[in-house]
C-alpha cells in the first residue's frame, strides 16, 4: 500500500514538475533518486523506470552520477538497471 501511494506521488510530482517547471528530466531523476534512496526496492524501481524514460546520452550521465553518488550502497542495482 505504501509503495502504491509513493508511486502515485512520484508520478504526480513528475507531471506537476514538468508542467510548471520545465527542468531537464535528468535533474528531476537525480532529485527523485536522492529522495527514495532510503529504500532499496524503491530505489531500484525508480531507477529502472527512469532509465527507460531518458535519452541514451542522459541515461549514460545518470549512470555515472548514480555510481558516484550511490555506488557504495547500490552498485549492484545500478549495474543491473543499466545492463541493457
Amino acid at each position: 500500500m505504501v509503495y502504491c501511494c509513493i508511486e502515485y506521488l512520484t508520478f504526480s510530482l513528475l507531471f506537476i514538475t514538468l508542467k510548471l517547471n520545465p527542468k531537464p528530466m535528468l535533474e528531476f531523476c537525480k532529485e527523485v533518486l536522492v529522495k527514495v534512496s532510503f529504500d532499496r526496492q524503491l530505489f531500484k524501481k525508480e531507477l529502472i523506470k527512469m532509465r527507460s524514460m531518458l535519452k541514451r546520452d542522459d541515461a549514460i550521465l545518470l549512470k555515472m552520477w548514480c555510481l558516484a553518488t550511490f555506488g557504495a550502497q547500490y552498485a549492484d542495482i545500478i549495474k543491473e538497471a543499466f545492463m541493457n
